[in-house]
């Protein structure tokens, strides 16, 4: 009875220790799933800037299909609790989560403003949208991700 109990725990120790490094990253840290959907945003953000510096009309439902990937991840990113917050309870976590979700609601709408440049193929407004976005988005990590990364 004894071994079957050691033996249980070695498995159960071996299986714990597999899935926690499954887990990490190259960098030795853990991804979240919120890092996930930022990198995908991140990657048609980059996309799309790169595509509107000179835009190609021809190209718009390209652009507009990066957008939708942007408002789509921007929502989904929205719903988590960044990592920032983990740890607080209370009033602390839901002040910090208000700010949060606040700079998220003002950072989607900007999204939404893009796509409707992008749409009317005003390619000077999208631009600003993307200018705009960017310091947005460089506030919102010095505002609400960790003070480590």
């Amino acid at each position: 009875m004894k071994d079957s109990y050691i033996r249980l725990t070695l498995i159960l120790a071996v299986f714990a220790t597999a899935f926690s490094m499954s887990n990490l990253r190259a960098d030795g840290h853990g991804h979240t799933k919120m890092e996930d959907s930022m990198d995908k945003l991140n990657d048609a953000f980059r996309e799309l800037r790169k595509a509107v510096r000179r835009p190609d009309p021809a190209q718009k439902e390209t652009y507009l299909g990066y957008i939708d990937v942007i408002l789509k991840e921007a929502k989904i990113s929205k719903e988590y609790v960044p990592m920032r917050y983990e740890g607080m309870e209370g009033e602390e976590l839901e002040t910090a989560m208000a700010s949060f979700e606040k700079d998220m609601d003002i950072f989607i709408k900007t999204i939404e403003e893009l796509y409707a440049a992008i749409d009317a193929e005003d390619f000077d407004a999208a631009n600003e949208k993307i200018n705009m976005m960017r310091r947005q988005k460089s506030s919102g990590h010095q505002a609400h991700k960790p003070e480590d990364e």
